[in-house]
This record gives C-alpha cells, sequence and structure tokens, in this order.
C-alpha cells in the first residue's frame, strides 16, 4: 500500500500494525514499548537516478536506502561517480551533474537527521 498518500491510507496501514501487535500480545510475543518512527523518502531522487544517469530500478534503491541511512554509513557517497558520470553521458553539463549530486547528497543527510532516533546521532 504505497505511496502512503491519502489519510485514509495511513489510517488502514496503522489499523493493521495495531491488530498485529494485539495479536502479538493475546500470544505472550508483546511489548512494554515501541518506538514509531516516519519519514518521507523522496522519490525523486529515484526518478533522477533512474531518468537522468540510468540508474537501474534496483540501483536506485540502494540509493534511496542510503539516503535513509546517510548518518550511519555515509552511503550515498558511493553513488557519486555513477550519478555524475550517467548525467555526463546522457548530455547533462558536468556542474550541473555536480550540482545535483551535492543536492541528493545534502537531502540524505536532512532525512537521517530528522528519523534517526537521538541515541543513533
Amino acid at each position: 500500500m504505497e505511496p502512503l498518500s491519502t489519510a485514509e491510507a495511513f489510517a488502514q496501514v496503522m489499523g493493521d500494525l495495531a491488530a498485529e501487535i494485539e495479536h502479538l500480545g493475546q500470544i505472550g510475543q508483546g511489548a512494554r514499548r515501541l518506538d514509531c518512527y516516519f519519514h518521507r523518502v523522496d522519490g525523486q531522487a529515484m526518478r533522477v537516478a533512474i531518468e537522468w544517469a540510468r540508474f537501474t530500478a534496483s540501483e536506485a534503491d540502494l540509493l534511496r536506502r542510503a539516503m535513509a541511512t546517510f548518518k550511519l554509513t555515509d552511503g550515498v557517497s558511493h553513488f557519486r561517480e555513477k550519478l555524475i558520470d550517467g548525467m555526463v553521458k546522457r548530455g547533462y553539463d558536468h556542474d550541473f551533474a555536480e550540482k545535483t549530486f551535492k543536492q541528493i547528497e545534502g537531502f540524505g543527510s536532512y532525512v537521517s537527521r530528522r528519523v534517526m532516533p537521538p541515541a543513533l546521532r
């Protein structure tokens, strides 16, 4: 059920999650406390990687995942050369490709600060 773009879709997912948690409690596998973190993953970075730099869908998904864990893995930097080279091969100016990568890298850094629990920052 992705993307969660409506209140109804979000309510459905949360209701399903609540039912699963209730079931776990009934069979003795519950928890005293559950922390839940939500974040928005910007699909635009994936679209740029696929359309402008000819990433495969799998590679773009790896980029998206790297953006979500940037502070812990510095994973976005592993895609720098591929993204910039791919964009230049498609006819984009090198400086524009570099700026595009820096925006993606910056977004990854922002996402990580916003969603990581304080203990992991």
